[in-house]
């Protein structure tokens, strides 16, 4: 997350100040920012580095270069935080959430931002899904697309059961869902 404009902006204006405090105004969060935010939750407080491939692979398999596993920041959160953060997520998937997924726990929290010119609110989900191997973090946004508990929370578990309960299976089709941009 980033502010759209500068630091003084909010030091002066305190209405500004207010509204960038819940979420709205000068702050400015791309998915991969929230996803590395869950990805230090899920780390006990250590944001790892992000890259987009794990490892580059021959047409027979082999590994011909892999990206190494880095903490890029320590200590964003403390571990206590992190902890109590990732249970209370846990337990909001719990009660009754889209986002859950048959064998997997499932952590995560949805977000609805209000954008301006009166359409549709952004919707978003982001959390965190694990089995006994691995871990992945995943933040769904969809620009325009209403409330996130009831259109980003589903792409979040269908990403989560294709991660963690399909994984290394062949992919025969993707659907895109009506309205996504292909």
């Amino acid at each position: 997350a980033r502010l759209a404009n500068n630091l003084d902006s909010l030091e002066r204006n305190n209405l500004l100040r207010a509204v960038t405090g819940i979420g709205q105004g000068e702050l400015l969060a791309s998915p991969l920012s929230i996803a590395l935010m869950f990805s230090a939750v899920v780390n006990e407080g250590d944001m790892p580095e992000p890259h987009l491939l794990k490892s580059v692979r021959s047409p027979s398999g082999a590994v011909l270069q892999k990206e190494p596993q880095a903490i890029w920041s320590r200590n964003i959160m403390s571990t206590q935080t992190a902890r109590q953060a990732r249970q209370m997520m846990i337990a909001l998937v719990e009660r009754g959430s889209q986002a859950a997924v048959p064998g997997l726990t499932v952590g995560g929290k949805t977000g609805t931002a209000e954008v301006a010119d009166n359409k549709a609110p952004h919707a978003w989900f982001a959390g965190f899904a694990e089995n006994e191997e691995r871990t992945v973090v995943i933040a769904v946004l969809v620009e325009n697309g209403g409330q996130g508990g009831s259109v980003a929370t589903p792409i979040f578990a269908r990403v989560a059961d294709a991660a963690l309960n399909h994984y290394g299976e062949p992919v025969e089709e993707v659907i895109v869902p009506p309205g996504a941009r292909e």
